[in-house]
């Protein structure tokens, strides 16, 4: 029966549902999932669950189950340490093993094709990409936060690169924040956003500004 045939070509095409929901996840959170890497959008805390949609390619599920894990790690230990909770030295130590074996592996996060790679994690890609690694003069090196707290030794963030100063915006305010974008900078605020370019939109029905890939999405 040509009906049922089609039936089951629809439920087999169908990616089950994500289940492995961690708190923090949101709308484009890349994943690994019954063997596929994806994102995962409509996540839905209740029931501990999200859609999961796989990405067109599956050739770097390897490096991805490497990136993952060091991602949730330093999430987990930056939403403490914002909240203002004790890290111990056994918690740091091993974010910075999970650093230090990735790097050993595929090397630093920001090479261009990590890079490339790790933005396909539309919501925290940039967010780690700029967190675990810093930039020193031609290079990237390893950030502060993998040795010890940010929060001792924190001054005011500056400067020239605009995707480095939304990735902080989103750091530490939760949002594009053009104000923090234009202070980091060092510029006026149209200035600023002149130099992001198509990297943030501002959403007519609320007047805010939000990232390509949030504004894009509908989200």
């Amino acid at each position: 029966d040509q009906t049922l045939q089609g039936f089951f070509r629809f439920e087999q095409s169908t990616p089950l549902p994500f289940i492995a929901l961690k708190p923090f996840y949101q709308t484009g959170t890349l994943v690994v999932h019954m063997g596929q890497v994806g994102t995962i959008g409509n996540p839905d805390p209740e029931y501990k669950q999200a859609v999961f949609q796989p990405l067109g390619l599956q050739d770097n599920i390897h490096f991805y189950e490497h990136y993952i894990p060091l991602r949730d790690a330093y999430l987990e230990l930056s939403a403490k340490e914002v909240a203002g909770e004790t890290i111990s030295e056994a918690d740091r130590d091993k974010l910075n093993d999970q650093y230090e074996s990735f790097v050993a592996l595929y090397g630093m996060l920001n090479t261009q094709d990590n890079r490339r790679r790790i933005l396909e994690d539309t919501a925290f890609g940039v967010i780690t990409l700029s967190s675990l690694e810093r930039r020193e003069a031609e290079r990237f090196v390893k950030a502060d936060i993998l040795t010890h707290s940010i929060h001792q030794v924190k001054e005011r963030f500056i400067t020239d690169d605009p995707i480095e100063a939304l990735a902080h915006s989103l750091n530490d305010t939760g949002k594009v924040d053009m104000g923090f974008i234009s202070a980091a900078m060092e510029l006026d605020e149209t200035e600023a956003i002149s130099r992001l370019g198509n990297h943030v939109y501002l959403n007519p029905d609320n007047n805010q500004w939000e990232t390509a890939d949030q504004f894009l999405s509908g989200n």
